[in-house]
Parts: structure tokens; sequence; C-alpha cells
């Protein structure tokens, strides 16, 4: 009662707990958080590798005849055969943004 320095010690010790506390909490969630994800890494993995080989075997279009694009127009078709919502890119017509959320 009465005794600031006492009080003001409580609350320095409180507040180095409470630091020490939240640290130890975010280490917690990375760890619950990477343990219950472990699967996603080879998931992600196999979905990047898919994503690299379609890339390399559909290339950019740079050999297609005079009558214009053909892979972009499929694509669209597929998407639209599928229900995927997609569009063009805004600043590059050649991409086609595809929505899969």
């Amino acid at each position: 009662m009465g005794d600031r320095w006492a009080a003001q010690e409580h609350r320095r010790r409180g507040d180095a707990h409470k630091s020490v506390m939240e640290e130890l909490d975010r280490r917690a969630a990375k760890i619950i958080f990477r343990e219950n994800n472990k699967d996603l890494g080879e998931s992600v993995d196999k979905c990047s590798r898919i994503v690299h080989n379609r890339r390399t075997n559909l290339g950019k279009g740079l050999h297609s005849d005079a009558g214009g694009a053909r892979i972009r127009p499929a694509l669209e078709v597929l998407c639209t055969e599928q229900g995927l919502d997609h569009s063009l890119h805004p600043n590059n017509a050649g991409v086609l943004v595809v929505r899969l959320d």
C-alpha cells in the first residue's frame, strides 16, 4: 500500500513475463501450424511441378499461324466448360487469369 517503487517493480516484471509469454505463443503457433500442415509441402511441390510442366509444354504461342492465337481461346473454352472464373489480365491480353478459389 503506497509503495510506488514496489508497484513499478511488479509492473516491470509483469511486462517482462508478458513479452516472454507472447514470444513463446508465437513459437508454439508456428510449430502447431507446421505440424498441422506438414503434408501441404508435398502438395505444393507437386502443384509447382505441374504448373512448370504446363508452362513448358504450352509455350507462349509464338508459332501460331496467321489465324491468330490458339492456346488462349482453347483455355478460355475449357474454363467456361469447367465453370471456372477467368479473365484476361488487364495489362497483358496474352495472360489468362484463372481464379481457383
